[in-house]
């Protein structure tokens, strides 16, 4: 895969915000990624949705991650930032409900619950190998050091909860 555009790189984000739109009860879907008030939280949309009773809403926060690796098996987790080794990766700094992680080469999107995520891989840490993001070259943003995790190597609880979406619809 070529490297990706800034063109191709925001029509992936605007495909994201297309496919919550697709959910009956979404009310907004932001791009907050140069929002004041979500920069230090390392997210990138903001989905606010009816909660069920008449003016109920309820907001969730999502980091969204590219991958063109052609098989949608692993997952790269960043623990230490692309420009600056001595700050958290989005990983580990993320306030976000939710990861959007889009295998842009296959239109495939998995959806991962990270408060879910975050204690599995913080307790099983020393059994993945830290190293640089394998997509550096590719990816329009610098990633850092972090690990990947095959979903093999994940709990049949976490392999379960990965919601699998064909963005293909959403071009």
């Amino acid at each position: 895969m070529a490297k990706l555009t800034s063109e191709e790189y925001q029509a992936a984000f605007k495909q994201c915000i297309a496919f919550l739109y697709s959910i009956p009860d979404t009310i907004d879907a932001r791009d907050v990624r140069n929002s004041e008030e979500y920069q230090d939280q390392s997210v990138d949309l903001q989905w606010i949705r009816s909660a069920g009773k008449e003016k109920e809403r309820t907001s969730e926060l999502i980091k969204v991650c590219f991958s063109p690796e052609p098989a949608p098996d692993r997952y790269f987790f960043e623990i230490l930032d692309g420009n600056d080794k001595r700050k958290p990766g989005w990983f580990s700094s993320s306030k976000a409900d939710l990861l959007f992680y889009y295998f842009l080469d296959l239109g495939e999107l998995h959806i991962l619950l990270i408060r879910e995520f975050k204690p599995w891989l913080v307790k099983n840490m020393k059994n993945f190998q830290v190293q640089p993001c394998p997509s550096n070259d590719i990816l329009p943003v610098p990633m850092g050091l972090g690990c990947t995790v095959r979903q093999f190597d994940l709990p049949a609880s976490l392999q379960e909860s990965i919601v699998q979406v064909d963005m293909r619809d959403f071009e």
